[in-house]
């Protein structure tokens, strides 16, 4: 059953709903019908918005929404994910929206999948590597496939972000 996150504007929205594997599947959804979001899609665009920016202010940014992230949707994230997009010019402030819902939703899904010991972390990770270290953005959606859990917990704690979420991963 498809659950709205936010809706972006008239003809777009992001939704949670049935995927392959649980419930927690996010999805774009437009006029054109929907589809799942690419790690590569929003890494590509936060690093452009880096680029222009400054990574320290994406990083921070994502950082903020990164560490209100629980089990469920909540408004007054949503809302400051709002507020931080109006802080970019037009029309940017749209797509910063769209991939800040998306990124806040994927971390959702990831804290309510069963058996897992990353959690969100897997996200931070990800954005760490593409805006910090300035990792390639196919390397960094990719980089953790097949790696251990604990191999992981391990980079994540050297790059200063594996205790946040500890106790509740």
């Amino acid at each position: 059953m498809e659950r709205l996150i936010q809706r972006i504007d008239k003809d777009t929205s992001v939704v949670f709903d049935a995927g392959k594997f649980d419930n927690w599947c996010v999805f774009v959804k437009t006029q054109f019908g929907r589809k799942p979001p690419l790690d590569t899609e929003y890494f590509t665009f936060f690093k452009n918005l880096a680029n222009n920016f400054g990574r320290d202010r994406v990083y921070c940014e994502f950082v903020e929404i990164y560490e209100s992230v629980s089990e469920s949707v909540q408004k007054s994230v949503l809302n400051r994910i709002i507020e931080i997009a109006r802080e970019y010019p037009s029309p940017i402030d749209r797509d910063v929206a769209l991939n800040l819902v998306v990124i806040y939703a994927g971390m959702i899904a990831e804290r309510n999948k069963r058996n897992t010991v990353l959690k969100e972390r897997i996200k931070r990770l990800g954005m760490y590597q593409v805006l910090i270290e300035n990792m390639p953005v196919a390397e960094a959606a990719t980089f953790s496939r097949g790696m251990k859990a604990n191999e992981i917990q391990k980079i994540c704690k050297d790059r200063g972000f594996n205790t946040k979420n500890q106790s509740r991963a």
